[in-house]
């Protein structure tokens, strides 16, 4: 029984593999596809893009930013801003925009101001996507194998066996999990490209002057009433807190004044000459 154990065991990923070696030589020979009427796999591009641009109100250009964004179903992954005083202010904006919309909003941001820099580029991952295909589909249909055979053993095979078994199905789904992951990440980057975009104000940054006297005399004194509002009310809730224990603090100064005259009285009585 062992021996043919050790034998399913070699067969599977030989039978597995020459599978995908008979699918693969069937789905790259042209004459076959042309028979069988089979359409060419989907194409898998990755697109990039990085725009520099000169704008005369930054802050007007990241609104209209946003709502192309918005009109063309894309999203802000991540910004950046900075400023220092006496120097334009720049930001970096990683945007996300479906790749159908890809063209017309990189035209549309253009538009933005004066373009310094702008560069695409594309990454075809047709080939690599399908193989990943055809491996995770092979992984999968051998996953089962393992699996039915586990079921055969259960009954009357061997302890060892069924480690081993167990063994090799966890490998597997590993792998199967990193192939699925794998592919939902590219089919997040060819749905969306990415573009980053560089906006830089034409005009010196100017910080907002330090306010006047009266207007620092009117802080001060909202300051003022703000901090007497808050004793107020620190004051008010620590009578509140108080008022329940009000009783016992009586009753017990009461208890106290009893005792001390008691004691007092009993020191006069023993302090009296013939007593």
């Amino acid at each position: 029984m062992t021996h043919y154990f050790c034998a399913s065991l070699l067969l599977l990923p030989l039978f597995a593999g020459c599978s995908s070696s008979m699918e693969h030589f069937s789905s790259n020979a042209p004459g076959e596809k042309a028979a069988a009427g089979q359409e060419s796999p989907t194409r898998k591009i990755i697109y990039t893009a990085r725009l520099a641009i000169v704008v005369d109100d930054l802050t007007k250009a990241e609104e209209e930013l946003n709502q192309l964004l918005q009109a063309r179903g894309g999203y802000i992954a991540k910004s950046e801003m900075r400023g220092m005083a006496g120097t334009p202010r720049s930001g970096v904006w990683t945007v996300r925009v479906p790749v159908e919309h890809f063209r017309v909003f990189l035209d549309s941001v253009g538009k933005l101001g004066q373009v310094e820099r702008s560069t695409t580029d594309s990454d075809d991952i047709t080939d690599k996507y399908h193989d990943l295909q055809a491996h995770l589909k092979n992984n999968a249909t051998e996953e089962e194998g393992l699996r039915k055979l586990m079921i055969e053993k259960s009954t009357g095979g061997k302890l060892e066996d069924l480690i081993t078994i167990r063994r090799e199905i966890n490998k597997l789904r590993g792998e199967i999990d990193a192939q699925q992951g794998q592919l939902k990440r590219w089919d997040k980057e060819t749905s969306f490209t990415t573009i980053t975009l560089e906006m830089a104000d034409s005009k010196a940054y100017l910080p907002k002057p330090p306010p006047g006297l009266r207007t620092s005399m009117g802080r001060t004194f909202d300051d003022s009433v703000q901090a007497l509002e808050n004793v107020g009310k620190w004051l008010l809730l620590t009578l509140i807190a108080i008022v329940p224990w009000l009783p016992l603090v009586g009753l017990s100064f009461v208890a106290w004044r009893w005792w001390r005259r008691r004691r007092t009285s009993k020191n006069r009585v023993t302090s009296i000459p013939g007593k």
